[in-house]
């Protein structure tokens, strides 16, 4: 993971979020279907791309934060 590459793409917000979340999960449009992925493949495609994505709570595991990716 090469942060300075993270950051030329995206925020440190998105870093920070990043930390205090519990599980990362993208959004399929087409299937309108959500899976999960690790934080290490999410970092992995955040050094060459930007990230949109929105914190929710009790989507992924209950009372805990996850990271939705679009």
């Amino acid at each position: 993971m090469n942060v300075s590459k993270i950051k030329k793409y995206n925020s440190q917000s998105f870093l920070y979020d990043l930390e205090k979340v519990k599980s990362v999960m993208v959004h399929a449009a087409q299937t309108n279907s959500y899976y999960y992925i690790t934080k290490k493949d999410l970092l992995r495609d955040a050094e060459s791309n930007h990230i949109e994505y929105f914190i929710g709570k009790d989507i992924g595991y209950p009372s805990e934060l996850s990271m939705i990716v679009l």
